[in-house]
């Protein structure tokens, strides 16, 4: 997990991140709309959420082999 609040999944080796909704209200984010927002991204196996009482959510991006499998397929173009 990032020890410093700078850092950020992608920039380095670590894919976990964790989400401070006091900052995100800061922004005009709601604590609603960001558990909405995780709900919907782990349902769709995205991410990983760790929850804990009290305490920021801790999420970890999916790798390709965890995504799903696509369940249908695009029409082909002629």
């Amino acid at each position: 997990m990032p020890n410093n609040e700078s850092d950020v999944a992608g920039l380095n080796d670590d894919r976990r991140v964790q989400v401070s909704t006091r900052k995100l209200q800061h922004m005009g984010v709601t604590h609603q709309s960001v558990n909405w927002a995780l709900m919907v991204l782990e349902r769709d196996h995205l991410l990983l959420v760790e929850r804990r009482p009290g305490c920021c959510p801790v999420i970890t991006l999916a790798t390709r082999s965890r995504v799903a499998p696509a369940t249908a397929t695009a029409p082909a173009l002629s």
